[in-house]
């Protein structure tokens, strides 16, 4: 394994253990606390190691960041209610297929055919969801 192989092991790891950990914290903590505490987090920890790249932060950089920071947020709050009611392995896999989406946005907006195996891997990503829903009785249920 060279140094690329490692780097996403390692990110796919700690990726795939937030979801456990988020399931367990919304027993102690309410969602909207927690994402708080782990916004502050990023926020501190970011403007530590790259305050001085981008301070002083202009007026279109504050627009466009709390623009995209609302849309984010509201995304991870949505996923953090959701952890409430499903699994976390069942909220891991329903994220993680935003990665279907990549080559079917590329073919709507700049006409790039997915390749082959992509199809395969949104086949493969729709019976995974298919097989989960078949354990709901192929509902969706709230947190879904």
């Amino acid at each position: 394994m060279n140094r690329a192989d490692l780097a996403l092991l390692a990110v796919a790891a700690i990726w795939g253990t937030t979801f456990a950990l988020l399931r367990d914290s919304i027993r102690i903590l309410h969602p909207v606390d927690l994402m708080a505490i782990r916004f502050t987090m990023a926020a501190i920890v970011l403007a530590a190691l790259y305050g001085r790249r981008v301070w002083p932060i202009t007026g279109r950089a504050w627009l466009d960041g709390t623009h995209i920071g609302l849309w984010l947020g509201a995304g991870y709050l949505a996923q953090v209610v959701g952890l409430a009611t499903i699994t976390a392995s069942r909220s891991a896999f329903i994220t993680g297929t935003y990665v279907a989406f990549v080559p079917i946005v590329a073919m709507i907006l700049i006409r790039m055919r997915p390749r082959f195996s992509e199809y395969v891997g949104i086949g493969l990503i729709l019976a995974g969801l298919y097989a989960f829903s078949a354990d709901a009785g192929f509902s969706l249920a709230a947190g879904d």
